[in-house]
């Protein structure tokens, strides 16, 4: 065994050898000397750009720069430049054939072409010849043929070009007529001036401003060598075909980098160009705390989507005024304040976008997601997210999630040991990183990654948002690239920041002193901030509330006063069955002033409370219309009023979808308040008219006008306001409950229509609506069923439950005076309880109120249906209940009843489902 001295003297003998080694100077192994190809390098645009720096880009110099990865070339550029880019080609050919440069591209190889210089089997792209059209031109493919007489403007002195061009036009029989001129400018003038509709070009030099809307005739293009050249061209021919093996898909992705972006120019159209001069300023709110894209800095508007905003402000020819905020929530707060175009400065998810009223833009950039932890940490317990990206990021491994309005807080909850990782938008998150001088470090999260966006107001018109979007679509990669690195510029006060991280002893104190009185400060402000926001919220509330309440008292007590006098003086009259009746119709018509009063409170606050469900039914709105009319008719004609419907008896709209009940209750009110503001022997005129349509939707336009009364001025500010009235001598003998206008108004703006009044004192009312809808493509008409027996209800056998006593007393009363036999239990259970101990056939009909104790009328119809009697599929069931809402009928289809009526219902409404569903 070997002693510990004899190891050490060996492991001594070891080092020495060692470094003598080392100390040997090693003789660097010759160079591998690189073959020099010289390329000929014609300025083109896509094709080949030379910087102001000598950067050059290019389709062509990336094609070649992965042949030298390949082959080991180095490439030596010679630069043509000239402002005819036919004339440098021209320079470029002559010193190939001349043997002063190597290669050339691109060139396609024709006989003649051939004879002069060698070319390789394997080509490198393909180029088209082209017909363009400016991008305001409404011409698309699909629209050539449909042109009477197609202007083409060709250059004189592109022979074949111009006839592959009429070639073309003769095959697909297009009508046309040349022009020729003599260079290409002119034949660009010639089509911006409107001298012609397109004009010829190849797909590899896009004309700026055009769009190109057909392409044929494609050619392969090549490199070409000087002739004689074989032995290069071998090579290049061999190392293309490798190209084209190993990355099949590098010459659309480079023809789709530097071709493709050529057509997205940004050109305003005449619509745009008003509704941009119409607008003038745009009011942007931004979150601050979103660097490298939206931050301050000395109260100055910073970051890549500030200076994007800034250049589209310049290019459109507006201004921008930009409101800045420190969280997602004092955003909010400013929003319920104040109407903004455009939210910027956070992320944005679709579903956040639509609850606040905002549309995500075309976006800026797409940017990856990416953890942040500390260096050494390897903790998953809980992690800090950026608000807004939590839904975008998997966080199921993480036992806890914190959220923080951004990425400031999130680095801060990890360097405070508050979470052990961060997530968040990669740029974001580095910004801070680098910004607080912290020792964090950020990974990817694969596959994850988010839309950088602007949110626009939907109110924001159309040709504004496609202004925007089109801006956004234009921006190429370089200049993106270079809004983000203006964004990412740190300022000066960072050298402050990290000497006081480098020297923390000597500005404890100041930081200390500093913070407690900008802590007291904002603490104080807040407060302030809070109780006077607090405070206005509580003093607007009980105003509503007090006037909600004295215009509810005075409203209910009305028909109730009313109600309880008929009752008085009818207890008075008994002997007297013609006052008896006469009070009874009295107390009829006040009760059902009453219950109307109770429904419009009822769908007022489904409007205010945004629960008001739309159905999707299809309609064919002139039989609508015409059904709406038919309903106050006969009102119209006891006050001698005329109904003219010859402006909607000759429209032909499309079938709709649409909430039919809904949009009945919108023009039976109008109606209605057409005939009952009218002069006696007044008239009313009722049109539609289709204003828009596309091939997916249709917008009509509907007015109803009369010559009655008529409103001011003062009262049209107000006149959507619920409970109110317009006072004076023209309206006071006129009464209701003010809710209906702003029923009216309610609804249309929640099927996402316009309303608007015009009117003047004693001479008439004209409203007029204005309505979008689905157009119902797949609308089959029904066939007629054969008309059916009625059946009588005599000797019917109905099974009811209602637990009140009261209205199962008259309910049972109403159905025995019609000839039914009914038997009446109390509640849910009872009546599952009665039908199962019932034979098969005992009963017709099962009637149930849908709010009862022990069981309610909904699950007690679907045990019914789940029951193994023999009629319990079969056997029709009626809900009945004072609920009145959609879903309240919803719940009963689903629950498996056959009809719904709603309290308070009259006889003949009762009898009549009772006689349907017997048939």
């Amino acid at each position: 065994m070997v002693g510990r001295k004899a190891r050490r003297f060996i492991g001594s003998i070891l080092l020495a050898v060692t470094l003598i080694v080392l100390s040997i100077p090693v003789q660097a192994a010759p160079e591998t000397e690189r073959r020099t190809v010289r390329v000929a390098f014609p300025e083109l645009e896509g094709m080949g750009h030379i910087g102001r720096t000598g950067k050059i880009t290019g389709y062509n110099y990336d094609y070649l720069e992965k042949i030298s990865e390949f082959t080991g070339w180095k490439m030596e550029y010679v630069v043509y430049s000239s402002e005819d880019g036919n004339e440098a080609v021209g320079n470029a050919m002559n010193d190939l054939m001349e043997g002063k440069v190597d290669l050339l591209g691109p060139m396609l190889k024709t006989e003649s072409a051939q004879e002069l210089f060698e070319y390789p089997e394997n080509s490198y792209g393909t180029v088209y010849t082209t017909l363009c059209a400016p991008l305001s031109s409404n011409l698309r493919e699909s629209s050539l043929r449909n042109v009477k007489l197609l202007k083409v403007g060709l250059w004189e002195q592109a022979a074949t070009r111009n006839a592959e061009v009429i070639n073309y036009l003769e095959a697909e029989n297009i009508s046309y007529q040349i022009f020729y001129y003599d260079s290409s400018e002119e034949q660009q003038e010639a089509l911006w001036n409107g001298e012609v509709d397109v004009i010829s070009g190849l797909s590899l030099s896009p004309v700026t401003n055009t769009r190109i809307v057909e392409k044929f005739a494609a050619r392969p293009y090549y490199f070409a060598a000087t002739k004689g050249n074989t032995e290069l061209i071998a090579q290049l021919d061999a190392t293309m075909e490798a190209i084209n093996q190993s990355q099949p898909k590098l010459q659309d992705r480079l023809f789709e980098q530097y071709f493709l972006n050529a057509s997205n120019a940004f050109v305003l159209t005449e619509e745009q160009k008003a509704a941009l001069e119409e607008k003038g300023v745009f009011q942007v709110l931004c979150v601050d705390g979103d660097a490298p894209y939206v931050y301050q800095e000395e109260g100055e508007p910073k970051g890549a989507i500030i200076a994007a905003l800034n250049d589209f402000a310049a290019a459109v020819g507006v201004s921008i005024d930009y409101t800045f905020c420190g969280s997602r929530q004092e955003a909010e707060a400013l929003m319920l304040e104040q109407t903004y175009d455009m939210l910027i400065g956070m992320p944005f998810s679709s579903d956040y976008c639509a609850k606040e009223g905002f549309i995500k833009s075309e976006p800026f950039l797409v940017s990856g997601l990416a953890y942040v932890k500390k260096r050494k940490g390897n903790g998953q317990e809980k992690i800090a997210v950026v608000r807004g990206l939590d839904e975008m990021i998997d966080t199921s491994v993480f036992r806890e999630v914190l959220l923080y309005d951004n990425a400031q807080q999130c680095i801060e909850a990890v360097n405070k040991g508050r979470a052990d990782m961060a997530a968040g938008d990669r740029s974001v998150m580095e910004y801070y990183i680098y910004d607080t001088n912290s020792n964090l470090s950020t990974s990817l999260i694969a596959g994850q990654s988010q839309n950088v966006c602007i949110a626009v107001n939907k109110e924001c018109s159309t040709q504004i948002r496609e202004t925007l979007n089109s801006y956004l679509y234009s921006l190429s990669d370089y200049t993106k690239t270079m809004y983000l690195n203006e964004g990412n510029s740190h300022a000066d006060s960072e050298t402050l920041s990290r000497y006081i991280a480098m020297h923390p002893m000597q500005a404890t104190v100041i930081v200390i002193i500093l913070t407690g009185l900008i802590v007291v400060a904002v603490c104080m402000i807040v407060y302030s901030v809070k109780m006077n926001r607090k405070n206005r919220e509580l003093r607007v509330a009980n105003e509503a509330k007090s006037e909600f309440l004295s215009r509810m008292s005075h409203d209910i007590r009305t028909p109730m006063n009313g109600i309880i006098g008929m009752t008085d003086i009818a207890d008075k009259c008994a002997d007297d069955p013609e006052a008896v009746h006469d009070c009874l119709g009295k107390i009829h018509t006040a009760s059902e002033f009453l219950l109307s009063l109770i429904n419009d409170v009822l769908t007022m606050q489904k409007l205010e409370t945004e629960n008001l469900s739309l159905d999707e039914d299809s309609v064919c709105l002139e039989e609508l219309l015409e059904g709406c009319v038919c309903i106050v008719e006969q009102q119209a004609a006891q006050q001698g009023i005329t109904i003219d419907l010859s402006g909607i008896r000759q429209k032909t709209t499309p079938r709709v979808i649409t909430s039919a009940r809904h949009l009945q209750r919108v023009f039976i009110d109008l109606l209605g308040n057409a005939l009952k503001y009218n002069r006696v022997n007044g008239s009313v005129i009722v049109a539609v008219k289709e204003v828009e349509r596309t091939e997916e939707t249709v917008v009509c336009e509907f007015t109803i006008a009369d010559t009655g009364v008529g409103m001011s001025e003062a009262f049209q500010k107000e006149m959507f306001e619920p409970f109110t009235q317009e006072s004076g001598d023209s309206r006071s003998e006129y009464k209701g409950t003010g809710l209906g206008l702003a029923i009216v108004k309610g609804i249309v703006d929640k099927m996402q229509g316009e309303i608007t009044v015009s009117s003047k004192s004693g001479q008439g009312t004209t409203v007029t609506l204005r309505m979008p809808f689905r157009i119902d493509k797949d609308y089959v008409p029904k066939r007629e069923r054969p008309a059916r027996e009625p059946v009588s209800i005599t000797q019917a056998r109905i099974l009811t439950a209602e637990d009140n006593e009261l209205n199962g007393e008259i309910l049972q009363l109403m159905l025995q005076e019609a000839g039914a036999r009914v038997t009446l239990v109390e509640d849910g259970a009872q009546l599952v309880e009665t039908f199962a101990q019932a034979e098969p056939g005992t009963y017709n009909l099962i009637m149930t109120d849908i709010m009862m104790p022990v069981m309610d009328g909904y699950q007690a119809a679907r045990t019914i249906r789940e029951m193994n009697h023999p009629d319990a599929d079969t056997i029709p069931i009626i809900a009945l209940t004072a609920n009145a809402f959609a879903e309240d009928a919803r719940k009963a289809q689903s629950a498996g009843m056959d009809r719904y009526l709603t309290k308070p219902f009259d006889r003949e409404e009762l009898i009549k489902r009772v006689e349907e569903l017997l048939s």
